[in-house]
Formats: C-alpha cells, sequence, structure tokens
C-alpha cells in the first residue's frame, strides 16, 4: 500500500464514509452540514464566539437591553470587576498585616523565653548549653510550622 492510499484510506475513515460517497469527496458539503446541525442545536461547548448559537443569541439580548441606556450591562461587569480587584487588594494587604504582627509576636516570645533561660544557665539553675538548645527547639518549632 502506498503513502497516497495509506492517507486517503484514513482521512475518508475519520469522516465515517466511503470513497463512493458524495461528502466524501466534498468539503463544502460537510461544512454545510455541520453548520445546519450546529444551528439547530444551541451548544455552548463551540467555544468559538462567532460560531456559538448561545453567545450569539446573549450578545443580542444584551444590544437590546442596553439600547439607550447610560448604565449598561458592560458598566456593571466592569464595576464588578473593579470591586472584586479592590476586594482582592485588601485581602491580600489584610494578609500581609496578619503575617507581619504574628511573625513579631512569635519572635518576641521566642527572644524573652530564650532571655530567660540565659539567665537561669548564668545563675547555675540549669547547665551550660541550654539557651543554645532551646533557641534551636524554637527555631526548629517555627520551620516545622511554616512548612
Amino acid at each position: 500500500m502506498t503513502k497516497e492510499n495509506e492517507r486517503g484510506s484514513s482521512y475518508r475513515d475519520l469522516r465515517g464514509s466511503s470513497a463512493s460517497d458524495h461528502e466524501a469527496l466534498n468539503p463544502s458539503a460537510l461544512r454545510r452540514k455541520r453548520l445546519v446541525a450546529w444551528r439547530s442545536i444551541p451548544e455552548s461547548l463551540n467555544f468559538i464566539d462567532e460560531e456559538n448559537e448561545v453567545w450569539r443569541t446573549k450578545q443580542a439580548q444584551l444590544q437590546y437591553t442596553n439600547r439607550g441606556r447610560w448604565w449598561t450591562s458592560a458598566s456593571s461587569t466592569v464595576l464588578k470587576r473593579w470591586m472584586l480587584t479592590f476586594v482582592v487588594g485588601m485581602l491580600t494587604g489584610f494578609c500581609g498585616i496578619f503575617i507581619t504582627y504574628f511573625t513579631q509576636f512569635f519572635t518576641q516570645q521566642k527572644f524573652k523565653a530564650v532571655r530567660s533561660v540565659m539567665e537561669k544557665e548564668s545563675k547555675g539553675e540549669v547547665s551550660a548549653g541550654s539557651s543554645f538548645f532551646a533557641w534551636c527547639g524554637f527555631n526548629l518549632l517555627f520551620a516545622s510550622f511554616a512548612t
């Protein structure tokens, strides 16, 4: 079997028709058949806008509804996008403030605890090097929470 025959047979097999069928030899007939099928059944999964019947219907309705109005549905969409952007920005800022506050708080608690261990170490109440291990323990604890 030659390459030309292989290509021709696989091309026909993909469309599910035989070589004798007129539609198999006429691509415009297939296109017309597809367009008729697309127009009869609204399909929201046709992602190309101009081929999507649902999108065209919605745009026609919006154009009719917004005729002669100052506040259109497009203005409403733009306002909603800006409001969402503002809310996301505020939440991001609050998250930053939250992280900064608690980072400072836990760092102060760590240094207070290590300082108290250092004072006990200088008085001889705990063994030498305990403050180093307390400092390492706090850092390991914080690193384990961070991951």
